[in-house]
Formats: C-alpha cells, sequence, structure tokens
C-alpha cells in the first residue's frame, strides 16, 4: 500500500473508530517504551495479535480468513527476505 497512488487508495477509510479506546491505549502503554523487535518476530507477539483481533472483528474477517492473511503476511516477509539477500 505504500507504494499506491493516491487514486488508488481514495475509497480507503483513513480514520476508523474501533470503539475500545482502552483497549487500543492499553496496548499503547505496553509498546510505547518496548524497544523494536524484527517484522516477523512482531507477528507473534500478544500486542500484534491483540492489534489483529482488533482490526479482523472490526472489519468482520473470521478467525480462518485471519489467519489466512496472516500467513500471507509471514510468506510475503520471507520472500522480501529472500529476494533481499540475493
Amino acid at each position: 500500500m505504500l507504494k499506491s497512488e493516491a487514486t488508488d487508495i481514495k475509497s480507503f477509510p483513513v480514520l476508523f473508530d474501533f470503539g475500545c479506546i482502552d483497549e487500543i491505549r492499553g496496548i499503547y502503554n505496553t509498546l510505547k517504551n518496548r524497544e523494536a523487535i524484527d517484522t516477523f518476530s512482531e507477528i507473534d507477539t500478544n500486542e500484534h495479535k491483540q492489534i489483529d483481533r482488533i482490526v479482523f472483528d472490526h472489519l468482520g474477517i473470521g478467525s480462518s480468513d485471519g489467519l489466512h492473511i496472516i500467513d500471507t503476511l509471514k510468506n510475503m516477509i520471507v520472500k522480501r527476505i529472500v529476494k533481499a539477500k540475493t
């Protein structure tokens, strides 16, 4: 998405009201002083899983589809790592 043209992403809302601000603040407070870790490891942290659940629930994405999305993301990361090394 980072390389998308503005017209490509015009239909995507910029702001979502997830309706769970206290939970999001709790995640933020947990992470704000934590040292950054690599992307592949981050995906499996409890905080990232909480964020995924919030987003998937909000978008109406079921658990099996959510797992498929996460697996696809992991595969894309591995492909980029391999490509970067070659």
